[in-house]
This record gives C-alpha cells, sequence and structure tokens, in this order.
C-alpha cells in the first residue's frame, strides 16, 4: 500500500494516509509468508497512536495473534468490525477500563500483552 507514512516503520504496526483515508496496516507471518493486514482507523484514532505509544503497543500486541490466527487455514477471518471493536476497546477506554481490557485479553487468551507491550516498547526505543 501506498501514501504518506505517519506512523511506524519497520516491522511494527504502520499508518499511512492513502488517498485520504487512514490505514492502520499490521505485518503478519502466516505460515512463514511475511503477509499485511489493513484496516481502516479515525482520525482521533490516529491522534491516541501517535500521543500514546502504550496504546500502540497493547492494540499491536493484542491484535498479531488473533490476526495469526485468522490466517491459519481453519481460522476465522478478521474483518474491520473486528478490528473497530479491538481498537474501541483500546484508544479511547481510560486507563481503568484500559487496565480491566488487558487483564480480561490476558485471561481468555493465555496472553500477557501488557509485558509484551512493555517489551516491545523497550525494544523499539533503544532502536
Amino acid at each position: 500500500m501506498t501514501g504518506t507514512r505517519l506512523l511506524g516503520n519497520g516491522y511494527e504496526p504502520i499508518v499511512d494516509d492513502v488517498g485520504g483515508k487512514l490505514v492502520y496496516s499490521l505485518p503478519v507471518d502466516a505460515n512463514g509468508a511475511l503477509t499485511s493486514q489493513d484496516f481502516e482507523i479515525t482520525q482521533a484514532d490516529l491522534a491516541v497512536l501517535k500521543a500514546d505509544p502504550y496504546r500502540y503497543a497493547i492494540l499491536y500486541r493484542a491484535l498479531d495473534p488473533l490476526l495469526q490466527a485468522a490466517m491459519r487455514k481453519d481460522g476465522r477471518p478478521f474483518t474491520q468490525h473486528d478490528f473497530r471493536k479491538l481498537a474501541d476497546a483500546v484508544l479511547p477506554a481510560g486507563d481503568a477500563q484500559l487496565k480491566q481490557f488487558v487483564a480480561q485479553y490476558n485471561q481468555q487468551h493465555g496472553a500477557t500483552i501488557d509485558r509484551e507491550a512493555d517489551e516491545f516498547l523497550k525494544n523499539r526505543s533503544d532502536s
């Protein structure tokens, strides 16, 4: 997807302005092949992603395994609606709601997205 890069680089989530639409793209390893999943976002989403690196990282770490699962042969497609539901749980949430979302996500998925997000941000700032 070509456009003007607004956020991100490399193998992390990126946001591009493509013909006036904001597109959040996440590289996904699908059975050894790197592909990208793209979702439209709003200007308000972009503002949060730019202003709050932790929410940027939480969205990434929550989204990545869901997209990988969707890429399996038996996986259910992950839609724009699914993305919007997840983004709405992370980006505009207050701190208490975000903490509750992370705890619920971790419990439901056997994950530690808060620790993964912290590690991602630590490594990101080191580069």
